[in-house]
């Protein structure tokens, strides 16, 4: 998980410095990605679908982009022992 956000230290360690440096990243190695959305309203959840708070808050006061949580096509093939990350195989790691 890596989260930028101005008053929670949240998500693992990494060393990008900002939103845009992790885009970079994103365009380069393209790796399989989920955005990550935190609604903080007394107290914090952290989602990959923004639906919920959208239906919330639907000005978005509350909650927004808080990061992303993303694996490698390395990892992936590994984890699932596949050769390539077919059509089914993303489905399974983005369930």
């Amino acid at each position: 998980m890596v989260c930028f956000h101005r008053r929670y230290d949240l998500g693992d360690r990494h060393e990008f410095r900002s939103p845009e440096e992790f885009n970079q990243f994103l365009k380069n190695e393209k790796p399989i990605c989920l955005p990550l959305y935190l609604f903080d309203h007394s107290g914090i959840t952290i989602s990959t679908e923004s639906g919920r708070f959208r239906a919330c808050d639907p000005q978005g006061w509350d909650w927004g982009l808080l990061g992303y949580i993303y694996v490698t096509k390395m990892d992936v093939r590994k984890e699932y022992s596949a050769r390539r990350v077919s059509r089914k195989v993303l489905e399974k790691v983005t369930r």
